[in-house]
């Protein structure tokens, strides 16, 4: 009885604590139990979570899915964070794995403590004895990663505790296998096919290798897939006619080695087609391609394409080379009968033609056939060629100064062309026609007409001359006499003429024209320069006989002739010296004169002692003049020797 009661008493005390902690607390408690196992020889105890949690545990941090390539190394990383810990602290990591079937308990693989500087073990089973593990800190590595991997190990585990506190992470972890095996090849070794005529027909097969998730086989024709049609007219439903077009081979570990067949509806446009094969192994944003060439296909057929290729786009500009290829389908080979434009003619693939003005609308020419081909295919290239060319300029060559002079410019262009006129390298006028309303010398020249169109321009040059004559010399003019110097008076007639002139001088003198007479007082003198042409007329001895006087100068070139008049001042007589000096001449001869007379006449120089009237014999004459004593001794000799006589 004191043994029932004391049963009783201790379940009471028992239910009392459990009742006391979930009314009192609105936290929970981590129970725990302390665990043997052996781990790598060694006895170990370790703190392993219940169904409880501890009351204070937050479950932060996370853990990413791994996927790894079969023999590479996968690494998961357990991020971890405690609430209410101080920094440092201590803690250890428990790594364990699941199994993809997901009935057998977890398998632990190792653990990570960083007490005293941090240790690492790895559990002593089954799994772990084949692999290498290394643990440090949060993060775990499975060195060489294996397909069997994805069976034993499908999930991996962490759990975290720091004595007072835990956290679980979990992860997905996935070992793929990349296909390295990958063989295609076309079923004729030769690769030469006929035209199906809408049949299809297997022409090769690819197959995979072994990989893991299942690869993907596709075709590629130059670089395009190759879709995979339902079904043809002649074919039944699926891949045309067949179950399907090829197999699947498993393998260990859920690898699978795929087989396909390359089925194809050929025709003459998959001549020289370029066959590959693609296999593809994918696992999410993982992706991984092998591409195996097959080979290039022909298929038997005659010609029934030609192309014109050329190496620059039209339109064309006169003179310039252009290659041109003709290419054709067409097996057995095919050839070119003929290529070119006009008379420009080969039989290759390739030409070069120099473009011309006459080949504008017209076409390159190309045909090909296979030798047992009789009718050839042909095809054309309609060309467009731009010209400028035969640029000429019309209009005279020679004009008289005065006159009107119309130049015109055409060429032989297409598009049409725009003229522009230049002198000397100078813009002078816009358009096809260049007008000179007055022609003057500086008119002359030579004119270049540019003919543009597009970029293309030509030009053609037109010389100007201009003859005749000009006067530049006054029409008339006032000649002063005032001031007249010791040079005298001059005037000077001149002209701008395309050769040299001739001057002629006349003079008016009382109302009638006469020809100039030079002299040494009278004299002209004739000077040029480029175009100007002049005579300066002289007056030296300037006098009253020039007063009043017109000059006239007449300047002749051929037809042409021009006409300066000069109209001399008034000339007074001056008494300067030289009028004096010839004042007193005549006074002087005057008076020898009349002395001769009265001597002669014996009025004076008359003899004493004689009556009557005195002759010559009569007179003795004696100048007692200083200046002339001995020359008056002389002639009172002579005088006397003349009486005598």
């Amino acid at each position: 009885m004191k043994s029932s009661t004391c049963l009783l008493f201790l379940a009471t005390i028992v239910m009392a604590m459990i009742t006391s902690s979930v009314t009192t607390t609105t936290t929970t408690t981590t129970a725990t139990t302390a665990m043997v196992t052996t781990v790598a020889n060694a006895t170990v105890t370790i703190a392993t979570e219940t169904n409880a949690t501890v009351s204070n545990a937050t479950e932060l941090g996370e853990m990413a899915d791994v996927v790894a390539e079969s023999g590479a190394n996968a690494t998961f990383t357990c991020d971890f964070d405690f609430d209410d810990v101080d920094e440092p602290f201590d803690y250890e990591v428990v790594w364990e794995a699941d199994g993809e079937d997901g009935t057998q308990p977890s398998v632990r693989l190792a653990k990570f403590t960083n007490k005293n500087g941090g240790e690492s073990l790895k559990y002593d089973n089954k799994l772990t004895s084949t692999r290498t593990l290394i643990t440090d800190g949060n993060k775990l590595t499975i060195v060489n990663a294996k397909l069997s991997d994805n069976d034993l190990m499908h999930k991996i585990k962490c759990v975290v505790e720091t004595g007072t506190q835990s956290q679980n992470h979990e992860a997905m972890y996935t070992v793929l296998l990349f296909t390295k095996t990958s063989a295609a090849q076309l079923n004729k070794p030769d690769g030469v096919y006929g035209i199906s005529n809408d049949k299809s027909r297997i022409i090769g097969e690819c197959t995979s290798g072994y990989g893991y998730p299942q690869p993907v086989v596709e075709f590629f024709k130059d670089g395009i897939l190759i879709e995979k049609p339902n079904k043809t007219i002649s074919d039944a439903e699926g891949f045309f006619g067949f179950e399907s077009d090829g197999y699947d081979m498993e393998g260990v570990f859920g690898t699978v080695n795929v087989q396909r067949d390359l089925f194809m509806v050929l025709s003459e446009d998959d001549d020289k087609a370029n066959i590959s094969c693609k296999v593809t192994t994918s696992f999410g944003d993982l992706t991984k391609s092998v591409e195996v060439p097959m080979g290039t296909i022909r298929i038997t057929h005659l010609v029934s394409k030609v192309t014109i290729t050329a190496d620059k786009e039209g339109p064309y500009t006169d003179g310039q080379k252009v290659a041109f290829h003709c290419a054709h389908n067409g097996y057995p080979e095919s050839y070119v009968k003929e290529f070119g434009v006009g008379e420009i003619t080969s039989r290759q693939a390739d030409i070069e033609v120099e473009m011309t003005a006459d080949m504008d609308g017209s076409s390159v020419m190309c045909s090909a056939a296979t030798q047992a081909q009789t009718d050839a295919a042909e095809t054309s290239l309609p060309l467009v060629v731009h010209y400028n060319n035969n640029v000429q300029v019309s209009g005279t060559g020679q004009a008289k100064i005065g006159s009107s002079v119309t130049l015109e410019c055409t060429s032989n262009s297409k598009p049409n062309s725009t003229y522009l006129w230049k002198k000397n390298g100078n813009k002078v006028e816009s358009g096809a026609t260049y007008d000179i309303p007055m022609v003057d010398f500086k008119s002359a020249g030579s004119y270049v007409c540019v003919s543009t169109n597009y970029d293309e321009a030509s030009s053609a040059a037109h010389q100007l001359n201009v003859n005749g004559i000009k006067l530049k010399s006054a029409v008339e003019e006032a000649v002063s006499t005032e001031d007249i110097d010791d040079a005298g008076l001059s005037m000077t007639c001149s002209a701008e003429s395309s050769s040299k002139p001739t001057f002629t001088w006349m003079k008016n003198v009382e109302g009638k024209t006469q020809d100039v007479e030079w002299s040494e007082t009278l004299v002209r003198t004739s000077a040029d320069s480029e175009r100007i042409y002049s005579e300066t007329v002289q007056i030296k001895d300037v006098n009253s006989a020039y007063s009043l006087m017109v000059f006239s100068c007449k300047v002749t070139l051929g037809e042409n002739s021009h006409i300066s008049t000069f109209q001399i001042g008034e000339i007074k007589e001056s008494g300067g010296p030289a009028g004096i000096i010839v004042a007193i001449l005549v006074i002087l001869l005057i008076i020898v004169i009349i002395i001769g007379v009265l001597y002669y006449k014996g009025i004076i120089c008359k003899k004493d002692g004689k009556s009557g009237d005195e002759t010559a014999d009569d007179i003795e004459v004696e100048i007692r003049k200083d200046g002339d004593i001995e020359r008056g001794a002389i002639e009172g000799e002579k005088l006397l020797e003349n009486g005598d006589n």
